[in-house]
């Protein structure tokens, strides 16, 4: 439908990220949106009619009259001629296209207020599947499988550009910029409008593999992708600088396409957010929660806390994987090493791999005690846990003090504090087990990393910044 559509010169407006796999029937169903629900809104805002069978095998066919060709809820009264058919009512008509022949079994209106099918602050209410009996919107395939659709086309302004933004700050504070960007080009400054933005959160940009524009060479927090469009093209350009602008106030940096194949481009990460599977066996619980924007910084603020609560549980999982695979070793003996140079005895070998098993031990326990220390204590200050941190190896007694009345849980979201495998044990584990004589206990501790890690849960945010739709994504 969508390249029917561009192929006329026209857009069709629900544009799911699911595109590819998604079908007509299921954009009804679901009430789908997509980047450009900011503009057109969901697929109830865009159909004129659609038909559909119901469990009993009876046509329905539901017509929306005076259709104010634009979102729903700017209408004051909304009204669907709801027309029902026998099975066999709908035949093959003279031009090949599907037509119901004879009077229906029973025809009635439905009139409901516009305001009924969103709530304040939300694109869309999920929690409202009945939406004053109103078949098959949103229904989820629950009363019956949509099989046909009629929609509105939309024509794209001539001028268009796509903004990228990246955010490196904390995230809850990078949030907002959403609200600010929506809020300036609701305004439509000189004609330029918001035609689609889309949020992906740290979690998504790991999975796509992310390719970060600006300089800084770490990965965003968030990344914000936007199109502007209007009339003329001087417009469109004030209006992408006046968002980077803003964005510049949130800790974050913009970038600018302006040719088809560069924005292109910026939105090919969006497309490509189904590789979360890449982190799973392909499968993924997803949950679409629907939230006002201005909330958005504290639902990402609860989901990176939950996303390190997961972090640190796992790798406190892998240290106990890590202590019985380190006794396996120590039962196991010499026999485990690479025999490399003659003349060094085997009971100077067991003497050395034991005293390179007890440091490991002692490194071990320490690294397991500072993880446990920080899981238990996320919203005390650095303060208060400085000292014991520093006998376990973690000296923060120097830090300014304003870093130290900060909390934990804020000093790992940002990465002032890290807890990490590969710094705090494997780096460690390789200089005490060094070269080919001891590969096999290095590969036997790293494949514990290998079988737990597989073990750990994390949660995944992408929005549809303009209807409020967060996709939650919990990879199996």
């Amino acid at each position: 439908v969508a390249e029917a559509a561009e192929a006329k010169g026209l857009v069709f407006a629900v544009d799911p990220t699911s595109a590819d796999a998604s079908c007509v029937g299921g954009n009804v169903a679901m009430n789908a949106g997509g980047k450009k629900a900011v503009l057109w809104g969901t697929a109830i805002d865009n159909l004129l009619s659609w038909r559909m069978v119901d469990p009993n095998g009876d046509w329905l066919e539901v017509v929306r009259h005076h259709h104010n060709m634009g979102k729903i809820h700017d209408q004051a009264w909304v009204e669907f001629a709801i027309h029902r058919y026998g099975p066999k009512q709908l035949v093959a008509g003279s031009q090949g296209t599907p037509e119901f022949k004879g009077a229906p079994i029973e025809s009635r209106m439905l009139k409901l207020e516009g305001q009924r099918f969103r709530r304040l602050g939300l694109g869309k209410d999920v929690t409202d599947k009945v939406l004053g009996g109103l078949p098959g919107i949103q229904k989820e395939g629950c009363d019956g499988l949509i099989t046909s659709a009629v929609w509105v086309l939309h024509r794209m302004p001539p001028c268009v550009r796509t903004v990228c933004l990246e955010y490196f700050g904390n995230a809850q504070e990078a949030v907002p910029s959403i609200v600010d960007i929506k809020a300036y080009l609701d305004q439509k400054p000189e004609g330029a409008m918001l035609a689609g933005l889309e949020h992906l959160d740290e979690r998504y940009l790991r999975a796509v593999g992310y390719s970060t524009k600006s300089k800084r060479g770490a990965l965003p927090k968030m990344v914000l992708i936007g199109d502007i469009v209007g009339e003329t093209d001087e417009a469109v350009a004030r209006a992408a600088s006046e968002v980077i602008r803003l964005a510049n106030q949130r800790s974050g940096e913009g970038f600018v396409a302006v040719s088809a194949e560069s924005r292109k481009t910026f939105w090919a990460d969006r497309a490509r957010t189904a590789a979360i599977a890449r982190h799973t066996n392909a499968f993924k619980i997803n949950e679409d929660v629907v939230i006002p924007l201005n909330r958005m910084g504290e639902y990402t603020n609860a989901i990176e806390r939950i996303n390190i609560e997961c972090s640190i549980n796992n790798k406190l999982k892998l240290t106990r994987a890590l202590r019985q695979a380190l006794n396996d070793i120590a039962d196991q003996g010499v026999r485990i090493l690479n025999r490399t140079e003659e003349g060094e005895s085997p009971e100077a070998q067991q003497r050395s791999l034991e005293q390179r098993l007890e440091e490991a031990g002692e490194i071990l326990k320490n690294t397991e005690s500072r993880w446990a220390l920080m899981a238990a204590h996320l919203d005390d200050p650095v303060v208060e846990h400085a000292p014991r941190l520093a006998e376990l190896g973690l000296d923060l007694l120097a830090w300014p003090q304003n870093q130290k009345t900060r909390r934990l849980l804020d000093c790992l979201q940002d990465r002032t504090l890290r807890v990490s495998w590969k710094r705090e044990l494997r780096d460690e584990f390789r200089r005490l087990f060094p070269g080919l004589a001891f590969s096999n206990v290095i590969e036997r501790l790293e494949a514990c990393h290998v079988r737990v890690l597989r073990s750990r849960v994390f949660v995944a945010l992408h929005m549809h910044a303009g209807d409020g739709n967060v996709h939650t994504n919990l990879p199996v």
